[in-house]
């Protein structure tokens, strides 16, 4: 019944402390375990640094194209602001032209 009760502790301080823990080397009964080769592990890590770096490079070309649509926005702005004030001067145009008849 100790033993039992030590193994309870044992498996909970595991899945309690952080991964700096000595007992991520100790498999607590009751624990589902995978064994791998390291041909297979090499792999595993192999693919999880091709991830790293396509996320990298797709992170860096969504900035690229967030800073080129900030630009885009800009000139929109820029001529709806020019064709505002187009607008203005020919309703000022229009305006004159009726008071002179």
């Amino acid at each position: 019944m100790e033993n039992e009760k030590l193994t309870e502790n044992i498996v909970l301080n595991k899945k309690l402390e952080s991964y700096k823990s000595d007992l991520h080397d100790y498999v607590a009964p009751q624990e589902l375990t995978v064994t791998i080769t390291l041909s297979e592990y090499r792999e595993l890590l192999k693919e999880n640094a091709v991830s790293k770096d396509k996320i990298e490079k797709l992170d860096n070309e969504k900035w690229k194209l967030k800073r080129q649509i900030d630009k885009l926005q800009e000139q929109v702005e820029y001529f709806e602001s020019l064709m505002c004030k187009q607008d203005e001067i020919e309703t000022t145009d229009n305006k004159d032209i009726t008071e002179q008849e």
